[in-house]
């Protein structure tokens, strides 16, 4: 808050001289423009408007209390000011004074407000699951009756196979120059790429030029998403609760691994208990189980739900085409696992089936197309999987599938693998924008970062989009930024350098200046790899002054943590400690409560290095107060602190320690304090290696929650640790 606004944010419209209204003009009045004029932008109003807008919102409240939050500066001291004022009715009252307010140090309220939406999200999903167990809440009708038509809109459930998949695409990673680096050896997380059984009939069709797998209809028809007219306002909304599965997936997407696992392991139990084995139900309960295990990187489980699924029998169409699904998904996890000769069985083993279920000509074959040919490339069978991949696109061209995209992006690295100087990408005129773009994201997720030859492909990709799409599309811009983040791991850093200047030079053009920003710290990030350290520290100046523009002090502080990095890797240690300091400034005044811990963090880091270990405990104690326990700052951080606490000014040696101190303080944190006696973890040929004493005899419901914890530490620091995380 400004020097000069803190005495009127810190007022009471009754104080004031002045009642906004009266420079609000009536409609009917004629408006003039003489300096004290009735228009809507008047300074008066705008003021009361700013004001009224630091009040949080009671409204849904009979008598509701007025509560108004304001941060403010003065020297040293950054504090939230919180106003309430209540005025008792006689049947609605608090127990808080009339009037209250009090200030609390910034860095203490977002910490408050930390723990708060911690325990809250803990609490929600506690209460789901107890809902869950209980057989949910009825179904409730809300109906606004005014005259005309209706509508009913019913709760959606997740696809049983489209979990979305958690790595981002088309971002440009700068990797933050560092003294220290932690490398924890587990295998990589994998993903699925999943079957969707939701399918057209073939009432649409696509012309190809270029022929692919055969004739094609001439006939063109744009994809689409058709909608009904709705007509009048009368409106009628039902709401469904969430099924076990959706709230599932939801914990998986808050990283809750071990907790989804248990919900749906439950749901399972409760589906045989009410059902019996081996019936259609029971294998859509294991399929369910299934999907979460594969996405909890628990393959030969997920594994064995699928083969337990498709040994069910299927008693009408709808279940026969789910066992269809489930043979699809148990194809795709064991190619996922490696084992290659049982995935081709099965998935061969499913195109036969998809065949004599939906016919030659159904969208519903070529799904099953789609991942034999992947199969077939990843193995070799350049040849066998040309064939099967023509066949899937010309299917679903004719039909009108927006599947086609991830057909053709897959055929597009197949043609690459082969060699044969073929265009990669053909077509591209005649499809929608949105299909073409869904070509590039496939694209992308496809490319093996260790494998030279996937450059040309994303190359050949980044062209064919700037043509059909534009040179500024944002498709074009994330397949750059691809090409970028590839050039780093192939390190092709002058290629590298390239494709994040075309990136910037867009975003420029564009005005989108935060996209631009993260460009450029990109770009600095680059300029200092390839060991151009004064073209590397001009364009962190120039980013600083993007982020003066922007205004958020978060981001000044990203940068500023940044060219810090920088700066003490170039040998300009005094400048360094200047930026580090003004980083953890700048983030303390922000709302990122993980930007404050990564700056406390790097400057820790740099004070402990220069041997000045009392200050580096201080700082490095405040940002590990605010970080997520497995975030990778954190671990480095929590390494050196012990470091620090040893009288040592390096703790990069203890990585390893580090990393399997933190995995025992999740488990010890959420079990019975009485029931462990003994917990020691080590990291050993980069897996983990776990001891444990119990004191007593754990009860039944202990010991699955017991299992349930190592089984959440283990899936969740494979996956937190593993991952590589980047700055910018």
């Amino acid at each position: 808050m400004p020097d000069d606004l803190q005495s009127f944010i810190a007022s009471h419209p009754e104080q004031w001289t002045c009642d906004p209204l009266e420079f609000v003009a009536e409609p009917d009045e004629g408006q003039t423009d003489d300096g004290n004029a009735d228009v809507p932008d008047h300074p008066v109003v705008t003021a009361a408007i700013w004001h009224g807008e630091h009040h949080l919102d009671f409204g849904y409240l009979r008598n509701p209390p007025k509560l108004r939050f304001w941060r403010a500066i003065r020297g040293d001291r950054d504090e939230i000011t919180m106003d309430w004022r209540h005025e008792d009715d006689g049947e609605i009252g608090f127990t808080a004074d009339p009037a209250v307010r009090r200030s609390v140090p910034t860095t203490a309220y977002l910490e408050a407000v930390h723990i708060l939406n911690r325990e809250l999200m803990d609490a929600m999903g506690q209460r789901v699951e107890e809902l869950e167990r209980r057989g949910g809440l009825p179904a409730w009708t809300l109906t606004s009756s005014i005259c005309g038509g209706n509508t009913k809109t019913g709760g959606t459930g997740l696809p049983r196979t489209s979990i979305a998949p958690r790595r981002p695409t088309g971002t440009l990673s700068a990797k933050v120059p560092a003294c220290c680096s932690a490398t924890f050896n587990g295998p990589t997380p994998r993903r699925a790429r999943h079957s969707f059984e939701h399918l057209t009939g073939t009432s649409s069709a696509y012309r190809l030029d270029a022929e692919v797998g055969g004739a094609v209809p001439a006939s063109l028809e744009v994809f689409g998403v058709r909608g009904t007219s709705v007509g009048g306002p009368r409106l009628r909304l039902v709401t469904t609760p969430p099924t076990a599965v959706e709230v599932a997936f939801a914990l998986l997407r808050e990283g809750r691994m071990g907790d989804a696992e248990n919900l749906m392991t439950r749901e399972l139990q409760a589906v045989t208990d009410k059902h019996g084995h081996g019936g259609p139900e029971w294998a859509s309960a294991q399929c369910d189980l299934g999907n979460v295990l594969l996405n909890a990187d628990q393959l030969d489980r997920a594994i064995e739900c699928y083969r337990r699924a498709v040994s069910a029998t299927p008693r009408d169409h709808e279940s026969r085409k789910e066992q269809l699904t489930c043979r699809l998904n148990l194809g795709l996890a064991l190619r996922m696992a490696g084992r290659f000769d049982e995935a081709e069985t099965e998935l061969r083993l499913g195109v036969q089936e998809r065949l004599a279920f939906y016919g030659r000509e159904h969208a519903g074959y070529a799904f099953g197309l789609e991942p034999l040919a992947d199969l077939l490339r990843q193995r070799g069978d350049v040849a066998g999987a040309r064939q099967v991949v023509e066949e899937a696109v010309a299917n679903l061209w004719r039909n009108g599938h927006d599947r086609v995209a991830s057909a053709l992006a897959l055929r597009a690295a197949i043609v690459h693998a082969g060699g044969t100087g073929e265009p990669l990408f053909v077509g591209l005129d005649q499809l929608p924008d949105q299909v073409v773009e869904e070509i590039g994201r496939v694209v992308i997720q496809m490319l093996d970062h260790d494998d030279p030859a996937t450059r040309p492909l994303l190359t050949s990709l980044v062209a064919a989009l700037e043509e059909r799409l534009g040179i500024d599309h944002q498709a074009t811009l994330n397949a750059l930024s691809a090409l970028a983040n590839l050039g780093r791991d192939l390190g092709d850093q002058v290629g590298r350098v390239d494709a994040i200047e075309r990136v910037l030079a867009s975003y420029d053009r564009q005005g989108r200046q935060e996209e631009a920003l993260m460009a450029a710290l990109g770009l600095a990030v680059a300029q200092g790899e390839v060991g151009d350290a004064q073209a590397a520290l001009g364009t962190y100046a120039s980013s600083y002054a993007r982020a003066e523009r922007i205004g958020r002090p978060e981001l000044r502080s990203q940068v500023l943590r940044n060219w810090g990095l920088a700066l003490k890797e170039a040998g300009q240690v005094d400048l360094a400690e200047q930026r580090l300091t003004e980083a953890v400034n700048q983030a303390r005044r922000g709302a990122d409560h993980e930007m404050v811990g990564r700056a406390c963090i790097a400057l820790g880091l740099f004070l402990q290095h220069e041997a000045r270990l009392s200050e580096a405990r201080t700082v490095l104690e405040e940002g590990l107060t605010v970080m997520d326990p497995v975030h990778p700052d954190a671990i480095i951080g929590r390494s050196h602190l012990g470091a620090v606490l040893d009288g040592r000014t390096c703790g990069c040696g203890d990585m390893a320690g580090t990393i399997a101190d933190a995995f025992r303080g999740f488990v010890i944190t959420r079990l019975p304090a009485d029931l462990l006696d003994r917990l020691d973890v080590a990291i050993v040929d980069g897996d983990f290696k776990i001891d444990v004493a119990l004191r007593r005899e754990p009860t039944e419901s202990e010991l699955e929650r017991l299992n349930d914890v190592f089984q959440t530490a283990h899936a969740e620091f494979r996956r937190r640790i593993s991952e590589p995380r980047y700055a910018g």
